[in-house]
């Protein structure tokens, strides 16, 4: 389950959730409330790609998974994190505002009286005890 935790106006472009799985899966089924899904063998690791997650809301993925049995898997499976990508225009993490910038340039250079914010995260890692 994830939930957004900012306004609901706002929505993040490009959610993706990377979930590891067992190396041994060999099929996985899915029910999720929102995005799609899909397994990726080489990585072992589930993709679930959310388009808008506006704010304010909580979606869910559950599934189920069956695993091959094969020789010589005798040690626990270590468990890896889970790894959030997201981009969130019109949104500062660190609180910071910029009111007014003024140029001064004598070529004749002209300026744009608008800010854009964007939050951007590559890689956000949560280790979970599932």
């Amino acid at each position: 389950m994830v939930k957004s935790n900012y306004g609901p106006s706002m929505a993040p472009t490009s959610l993706t959730i990377r979930i590891p799985c067992h190396p041994n899966v060999a099929k996985i089924s899915m029910r999720l409330s929102k995005g799609s899904f899909k397994h990726d063998a080489k990585s072992n690791t589930i993709i679930w790609t959310i388009p808008n997650f506006f704010g304010k809301m909580t979606h869910s993925l559950q599934g189920e998974s069956e695993l091959l049995l094969r020789a010589g898997d005798r040690g626990p499976w270590v468990k890896q994190p889970i790894f959030v990508k997201f981009t969130l225009p019109k949104y500062t993490v660190s609180g910071l505002r910029i009111r007014f910038v003024k140029v001064l340039e004598k070529s004749g250079y002209h300026t744009e009286s608008t800010v854009n914010y964007t939050t951007k995260c590559e890689e956000y890692e949560v280790r979970t005890h599932y």
